[in-house]
């Protein structure tokens, strides 16, 4: 969902450097999302890497998670 909306997408997404380094994940922003997601003391860091929209969905609202700061679009 978010990461073939934006990470995929995105120019710094780099699956086979990444890889050949042993990690997952082709980005070292949503690798740390992926380590310290739920850890207070990084969340302020983590929302400004990757910050929270809120939406409203039947009269309830609700927080998504927004572009990337460091988003680059492939197609550009």
């Amino acid at each position: 969902m978010y990461q073939e909306q934006y990470c995929n997408n995105c120019k710094y997404w780099n699956d086979a450097e990444y890889k050949k380094l042993g990690y997952e994940v082709g980005c070292p922003i949503w690798m740390l999302h992926e380590l310290h997601v739920g850890e207070k003391e990084w969340q302020p860091m983590l929302d400004k890497l990757i910050p929270m929209v809120p939406k409203e969905i039947n009269g309830i609202q609700h927080s998504f998670a927004g572009e990337c700061s460091t988003f680059w679009s492939k197609s550009t």
